[in-house]
């Protein structure tokens, strides 16, 4: 399984429990779902929900590099202005994180 340290699960797979049967050892669906989730987010850089949580609002989310703690920096709007500008966001957030990598290296 790919671990991360941030993740957006949707509200699906949350409310169910992932586990594996004893007598197949095969991954649940809700585990596969989770999974791919993952997987996705790996590929893409980033984290992405859209409307999981609150109707009409979508956001990114990418880890916030703070010592040893697992933060994650997250932005959210109106999913009318968010959807298709998921990447954009994505990388000005990167941007930022390296920039506030770097500072905080200096200090």
């Amino acid at each position: 399984m790919l671990t991360a340290p941030f993740v957006f699960v949707s509200r699906r797979c949350r409310n169910q429990r992932a586990v594996k049967p004893p007598s197949t050892g095969s991954a649940t669906p809700v585990t596969k779902a989770i999974e791919n989730e993952l997987r996705e987010a790996a590929e893409r850089g980033y984290q992405q929900s859209s409307s999981e949580y609150i109707a009409d609002l979508a956001g990114v989310a990418m880890p916030l590099p703070v010592q040893h703690r697992r933060l994650s920096l997250v932005v959210a709007r109106p999913t009318s202005r968010c959807l298709t500008r998921r990447p954009e966001t994505a990388a000005i957030i990167q941007k930022l994180i390296q920039r506030f990598a770097s500072e905080l290296a200096s200090s």
